[in-house]
């Protein structure tokens, strides 16, 4: 390599460097991005073997807030820019559009602005992946150039949209097949779509996922889409979309039981409008998840449901069914959750249900059921939510249901139940967080279980000789004890040797109380581009105390029933466990009324998943072999190195973070369960994340 382009890089990069106005606490550029050492070996940097001209360009999650100068378009040879997961804002520079060799640009989660550039969609040819999701570009991509033949990835959610879109620009193309013929994921949600979707998007026949959720787009769902022999998820949830009913028949569904990789369907919140075709028997057995809540689909549930086979999830909720809930859906053995509810559905509850060993959340709300509730209810040991509300259920409540000792939401509210509580079997509902009788004929007393009896003050007269006690001794004894502690205290602190190291520490050090004001600041109240990401109970923010210390805003949602529990849990968890291999919690902050929140390290290097998953990144085997050796340590610590010992209960790859140094980190204690002092073993079933359930053949951990 020539000096002439070895300083070109060099001095690209130091553009870059001068450009960042918040470093991370760790100065990794200030100390690693000198000129004392060649520029392959600086962080984030990789070169190429041949020309040793910079090609990979890698800052992610580092914590820097920066504009991106116009002397990066001088870095010729390179093939992949990933900055996601940062502060960088301002324009992107027109001189980027000189990098004709990028392959991948990952802007993602950032604060960029202004309009997309049109380069960026025409001028670069070799282009197979962009990411420009979660930031504050405006305006709108003009799909698509003849030139972006290669493009495989394209994911533009969350941005920001002003005023109405110009005609000419805010539809998809006729032609949006033919300009990409190599597409492989395309995500366009919540930009303000407008119009059809075009037939010709069958022609991007490498297609896996498309995301074109809450737009506004509108007229028939294409049948074509169903020759995308390669499409794995499919989500068009809250448009405006309908479907072909020449046959009064939801069609598109149909066409797309020939996609026999499919693994997910959303289409939410379109009206589609008539029946559910008796061909959804087609679908394969790959197909885990089906949401149709909320279409205006009416008639009867076919029996031809209980053919998929592969079912996790079928949620059919809000619609207008009618007629009495198939038997045949005890042929669904994987399925997991079952929504009903909001429809009109008659007839009793069958006992068929009883079979679905795995089901964790049943909803029937809002319907015309009657009859009893199967007594074998009790026996669905996995059941976590169980909602029979507002229908006409009779009789007493099976005593069964007490036996679900892993339950979480139980709502039989607004029927006919009679007879009274059952005060000692309700108390057998260790877990239960949400439960809903009310609007029934129920009698009796409510358990202590529930709600703890009030503390009676006594009103017996004390002795003069224990007031005496009271009012003088007492006080007496107490301030001499606590005056003589101080003393040794500071006797104590005055002999002690000052430590340097100790203070320099102390002034970085966080106060164990953080307000929700300086949360608020931190995290820019809570501005989408320092979002992380998402779980069941809360979000999680990146955020910069004012001591320049980068936190982890864990914000539990208010609008969920469990979230005081999965709160409370979770400091439970972690109040006093200490391991290097465990997420540390620096604060918790709360009001007790709509906001709750803990505040952990921040994790540099984000979640496994990611490593293990995504295109763009990778893990060698050494690195594979120290998390899976950092895991089995926090395990081995919660289980038999603390007190009481911790099940986590929902151990999976994005629960578990990373650090700057590649070191794993246990996180989400949100359902862990402590074991009582001296209990070996407790039940726990599907205690986990829909769609996972933990190996093991028994729901007993001992």
């Amino acid at each position: 390599m020539s000096m002439t382009n070895f300083t070109t890089d060099q001095s690209a990069l130091i553009a870059l460097k001068s450009s960042i106005i918040l470093e991370n606490p760790h100065n990794l550029l200030s100390n690693n991005w000198t000129t004392s050492s060649s520029i392959c070996t600086w962080v984030g940097i990789t070169c190429g073997t041949r020309h040793q001209r910079v090609k990979v360009l890698n800052l992610t999650m580092m914590g820097f807030s920066a504009i991106i100068p116009p002397q990066m378009g001088n870095l010729s040879f390179l093939v992949n820019l990933d900055l996601a997961g940062n502060n960088f804002h301002g324009h992107l520079p027109q001189e980027l559009a000189m990098l004709r060799r990028l392959k991948l640009i990952n802007l993602s989660y950032n604060m960029f602005s202004g309009e997309i550039p049109t380069w960026i969609m025409g001028g670069l040819p070799k282009l197979q992946h962009l990411d420009l999701r979660r930031n504050n570009f405006s305006g709108f991509i003009q799909l698509f150039p003849d030139n972006l033949t290669n493009l495989e990835t394209l994911v533009w959610n969350d941005n920001l949209v002003e005023g109405k879109i110009p005609p000419q620009i805010g539809f998809l193309p006729p032609n949006i097949g033919y300009g990409l013929p190599n597409i492989e994921f395309l995500f366009l949600s919540y930009v303000n779509l407008e119009g059809e979707i075009p037939s010709s998007i069958s022609n991007s026949s490498k297609l896996i996922k498309v995301g074109m959720m809450n737009n506004a787009l509108m007229g028939d769902i294409p049948n074509e889409i169903g020759n995308l022999k390669n499409l794995q998820w499919l989500d068009l949830t809250g448009n405006h979309l309908t479907s072909e009913n020449s046959t009064r028949d939801v069609s598109i569904l149909s066409s797309l039981t020939k996609c026999k990789k499919l693994k997910r369907l959303d289409l939410s919140s379109n009206p589609l409008s008539g029946k559910l075709p008796s061909s959804v028997g087609n679908f394969s057995s790959s197909i885990e998840n089906i949401h149709l809540d909320n279409c205006k689909i009416t008639g009867s549930i076919p029996e031809e449901i209980g053919n998929v086979s592969g079912l996790i999830d079928l949620s059919l909720g809000g619609n207008d069914f009618s007629g009495p809930i198939p038997t045949i859906v005890k042929e669904l053995q994987n399925l997991q959750k079952l929504d009903l509810g909001g429809n009109s559905l008659d007839n009793s509850i069958p006992d068929e249900l009883c079979r679905l060993k795995h089901l964790s959340d049943l909803i029937l709300s809002n319907n015309k059921l009657s009859g009893l509730v199967p007594s074998c209810f009790g026996t669905i040991t996995s059941l976590r939510s169980l909602y029979l509300d507002s229908n006409n259920l009779t009789s007493t409540i099976p005593s069964t249901l007490w036996n679900l000792r892993d339950i979480l939401h139980l709502n039989l509210s607004s029927n006919v139940f009679n007879g009274s509580l059952p005060l000692l079997d309700i108390q057998k509902l260790r877990t239960i967080t949400y439960l809903d009788l009310s609007r029934n004929q129920i009698s009796g007393s409510i358990p202590n279980a529930i709600v703890q009896p009030c503390l009676i003050k006594k009103t017996n007269r004390r002795s003069p000789i224990k007031l005496i006690v009271l009012k003088f001794i007492l006080p007496i004894t107490v301030s001499t004890i606590l005056l003589l502690s101080c003393a040794i205290t500071l006797q104590y602190k005055a002999k002690k040797p000052s430590d340097s190291a100790e203070k320099e520490l102390s002034t970085i050090r966080v106060p164990r109380r953080i307000s929700y004001y300086e949360l608020l600041h931190a995290t820019n109240r809570f501005d989408e581009s320092n979002f992380l990401g998402e779980g069941s109970f809360g979000s999680v923010f990146k955020g910069i105390l004012s001591n320049g210390l980068i936190i982890a805003v864990k914000v539990f949602k208010f609008d969920l029933e469990a979230t005081p529990r999965s709160f409370d849990v979770e400091c439970e968890a972690l109040r006093n466990i200490r391991h290097r291999n465990l997420i540390k919690i620096i604060s918790s902050c709360s009001n007790n009324v709509d906001f709750r929140a803990l505040v952990m390290e921040f994790m540099q290097n984000g979640i496994l998943e990611m490593w293990l998953y995504a295109h763009n990144y990778c893990l060698d085997f050494l690195q594979r072999l120290n998390i899976m050796i950092d895991v089995a340590s926090a395990l081995e610590y919660l289980h038999h190195g603390y007190s009481v010992p911790v099940v986590h209960c929902d151990l999976k790859p994005n629960n578990i973070l990373l650090d700057k140094d590649m070191v794993a980190h246990v996180a989400d204690f949100g359902i862990a369960k402590l074991l009582d002092e001296g209990q070996s073993r407790t039940y726990t079933n599907t205690l986990g994340t829909l769609g996972y359930i933990a190996p093991g053949n028994d729901p007993i951990i001992s």
